[in-house]
């Protein structure tokens, strides 16, 4: 059964490679990719709106660095709304989601990873699936 990932502030990876965590880049235009290091924290609100936050605690400094889409790339666009759907979540050990991200644009496009591991917008058939775990 497929349920909403309730809002809230997350860490976000890609479930068949948990170490590659979601990271906004360092200014507005960059593109959202996945890498190693990052300890990203993403706030999900009930209206579909990603926002990267910096900082891993209950103090969260919010980096306006909201993905959009520029093209087929995923970038960060300081100071825009852009509006996802978490798709097919499921609830894992009643701890964290596995979950796609779609457009909302009516054109069914979803998060996928290229080789150089930026996040892309692309058919179905090459999503990423990712795994949202609540930020403590």
């Amino acid at each position: 059964m497929s349920v909403a990932v309730p809002p809230g502030l997350y860490t976000i990876q890609v479930t068949n490679q948990v170490t590659n965590k979601l990271a906004a880049p360092a200014s507005a235009g960059g593109n959202v990719t996945v890498n190693t290091v990052s300890s990203q924290v993403w706030q999900i609100t009930g209206d579909g709106t990603i926002t990267a936050f910096s900082g891993t605690t209950g103090l969260q400094a919010r980096t306006n660095n909201i993905p959009a889409q520029a093209g087929s790339n995923v970038v960060a666009n300081s100071g825009s709304d852009a509006r996802w759907i978490i798709s097919e979540g499921k609830l894992i050990s009643n701890s964290y989601w596995t979950a796609y991200v779609m457009t909302n644009d009516g054109t069914n496009l979803y998060w996928s990873i290229d080789g150089g591991n930026n996040i892309l917008v692309n058919a179905k058939a090459s999503r990423a699936q990712f795994t949202f775990t609540p930020a403590n």
